[in-house]
This record gives structure tokens, sequence and C-alpha cells, in this order.
């Protein structure tokens, strides 16, 4: 079994126009903002699973997860990773907003870190109870999927 891996909050990119020269800006704390959490997977949810490919901007794209979400232009959304996994949650405190177009976008820094390049192909799961989304990067994919066979293989039927 891994050891758990802690979230990490990412900052929004503040464009160098609205930076001033004179001095630096100041570092965001992650301390400061609350981090989306997971609870249990339970059987027979309402789970939204879907592959999706990752664009060179790093918009997502699969509306069904969105919509089965039913998050909107404007909704606010705190990003954290975890792992290489990307973790979406609507909240008032969150530093991403939804645009019209309804897909979600990775931040540089979220590809950066998750290793989810343009032209990635990504597993997103859509939680409408815990109003959450997670993109898996394809090493996280495959990290589960290693996991698994292994207690396949070895008769552990968990």
């Amino acid at each position: 079994m891994s050891p758990a891996i802690a979230p990490v909050s990412v900052p929004p990119r503040v464009p160098a126009s609205a930076r001033h020269a004179s001095r630096p800006a100041a570092p965001v704390s992650s301390a400061a903002l609350a981090l989306p959490t997971l609870g249990p997977l339970p059987s027979g949810s309402g789970l939204y699973f879907g592959t999706a490919l990752v664009d060179s901007s790093g918009r997502v794209q699969d509306r069904t997860a969105v919509s089965v979400l039913g998050w909107a232009r404007g909704d606010h959304l705190l990003v954290a990773v975890v792992g290489t996994s990307a973790v979406f949650q609507r909240r008032p405190d969150g530093v991403f907003a939804m645009t019209a177009k309804p897909y979600v976008v990775l931040p540089a820094a979220v590809r950066s870190r998750c290793v989810m390049p343009g032209g990635a192909r990504v597993l997103v799961v859509a939680d409408p109870d815990q109003d959450v989304l997670v993109v898996h990067s394809p090493a996280a994919v495959e990290t589960m999927l290693a996991q698994f066979h292994a207690r396949l293989a070895g008769g552990d039927e968990r």
C-alpha cells in the first residue's frame, strides 16, 4: 500500500500586467485555502467516468462531466493536485472560474506537476454527490491498474 499523498493547492496565474514591477508578488499560502476533499466512492453511485484529451491550453475536452455536475459559467472552482491527479471542486472560495464553454482547464502548474501535456488522454471522474471532478493522469491510471491487477493475480477478491 502506498503512503498517503497530501494535496497541494495551485495558486492562480497572475498576469504580468497585474503585477507591480517595484515589488514582488506576495506568495500564495496553501495553508490559507481549504483544499478539496474526497469521501469514499459508494458502489452503485451516480459517478460519471470518461476519457478525454487535454489540449495544448490545458482544456480537458469532456463536456459531459461538467454537465453531469451542473457547473456553469461563473462558478468558482478550487483545484488541488493529489499525486498525479487534479481534483476540482465548486466552492465559493475557488480561485478559478468556469468560462462560457463547458470545460475545465488544467492550469500550467497542474499540467506540469501531473505530467498531463497537450495531447495526453486522461481519465475523468465526476461525482455529483460530492460536487467534485477528478482528472487522473495516464501515470495515475497506470498505477491504479497495476495495483488492481496485482490483487487479481494474488487472488485478492476485495
